[in-house]
């Protein structure tokens, strides 16, 4: 399966408010098997720490249909070294269950053109979302090169996710993603 887009593939913000949407394609099956929307609000509560909490409907295509799930999520960014941020998310339909992920990312500037390696690893902890099991269920390392073309930002991307849990087999695959992110600016800044 190749995932076209991301998490913020299609975004709009004013101010701090963003509305997001993200959609799957799969190039086997050729059809769009997801569809997303999501709506977050972002404020920086002081130097050290912001706070983010929204909602999420997230819609998956079954052979019988789509079907949707709402979700709603919070998280902390701490203005530190490695730009750690802990983030819940909760389902009530579909996943019934609660997630934690812990992350950690650091940009590195690579030209004056704006051009941007960015490294991060996750480590997500599962109470029975989207599964009947409870633990640790993965952990990631990835990197992504941001090159802004005008308006345009291409992102060649590598994703390594090993499966922590064995609870998580069938659930959660140890794979490795390549990828290339694109988005659009329509201005502003």
């Amino acid at each position: 399966m190749v995932t076209i887009g991301g998490p913020r593939s299609v975004a709009n913000t004013v101010g701090s408010f963003t509305i997001n949407g993200f959609g799957v394609y799969d190039f086997d099956a050729s059809d769009v098997t997801e569809a997303d929307v999501y709506a977050d609000y972002y404020s920086q509560v002081n130097d050290a720490v912001g706070v983010y909490f929204g909602g999420a409907l997230y819609s998956f295509k079954f052979a019988s249909g789509w079907e949707s799930t709402p979700e709603l999520y919070a998280g902390l960014v701490f203005t530190a070294p490695l730009n750690p941020v802990l983030a819940v998310a909760h389902d009530f339909d579909l996943g019934d269950g609660t997630r934690v992920n812990a992350s950690i990312s650091h940009g590195i500037p690579l030209a004056e053109s704006g051009a941007a390696l960015t490294l991060g690893a996750d480590a997500d902890y599962n109470a029975e979302y989207y599964t009947m099991d409870s633990g640790i269920s993965f952990i990631d390392a990835h990197a992504t090169v941001d090159i802004p073309v005008g308006a345009v930002t291409i992102g060649p991307m590598v994703l390594i996710q090993r499966r922590v849990d064995d609870a998580f087999v069938g659930f959660v695959p140890d794979e490795e993603v390549f990828g290339v992110t694109a988005s659009f600016s329509f201005g502003g800044g």
